[in-house]
């Protein structure tokens, strides 16, 4: 099995290949890069990442909520912590907000449920849910 990846190391697609091709031959064809991995099912794509040529494990997110519910003023805050850095979150699918300090800063000035993503090459992809009232 191949896995076709970027210059971060996430990888984007998995391929079956051919009986003796090389990456090298992968990389000419699709112009990107490829790893070999295990075709006995044994490795989980969706979870892994391509580290220094390396297949490896992404980590856990552990970053937390001060709180999953804030005041719709636009005033109030809630706080997620412990996020890498940096890292990117994207809320309700819409808004990219580049955390250079592990913390994410949320306020609403509208009444709804928002989605909070962090998808992070090297960390399983968390999605949060946080209400504005």
């Amino acid at each position: 099995m191949w896995a076709m990846f970027n210059d971060e190391g996430r990888i984007s697609v998995t391929y079956g290949g051919q009986p003796n091709q090389t990456a090298a031959q992968l990389e000419e064809i699709y112009g990107n890069n490829f790893i070999e991995g295990a075709s006995d099912g044994s490795v989980n794509w969706e979870n892994t990442w391509v580290n220094n040529g390396v297949l490896e494990d992404k980590a856990s997110l552990t970053a937390t909520w001060d709180s999953t519910t804030v005041v719709a003023d636009g005033v109030a805050e809630i706080v997620l912590s412990g996020l890498p850095v940096p890292c990117t979150a994207i809320i309700d699918h819409e808004q990219t907000v580049v955390v250079t300090d592990g913390s994410l800063e949320f306020s609403a000035d509208v009444a709804a449920t928002y989605s909070i993503v962090v998808d992070e090459v090297a960390f399983i992809k968390q999605e949060w849910i946080v209400s504005a009232s």
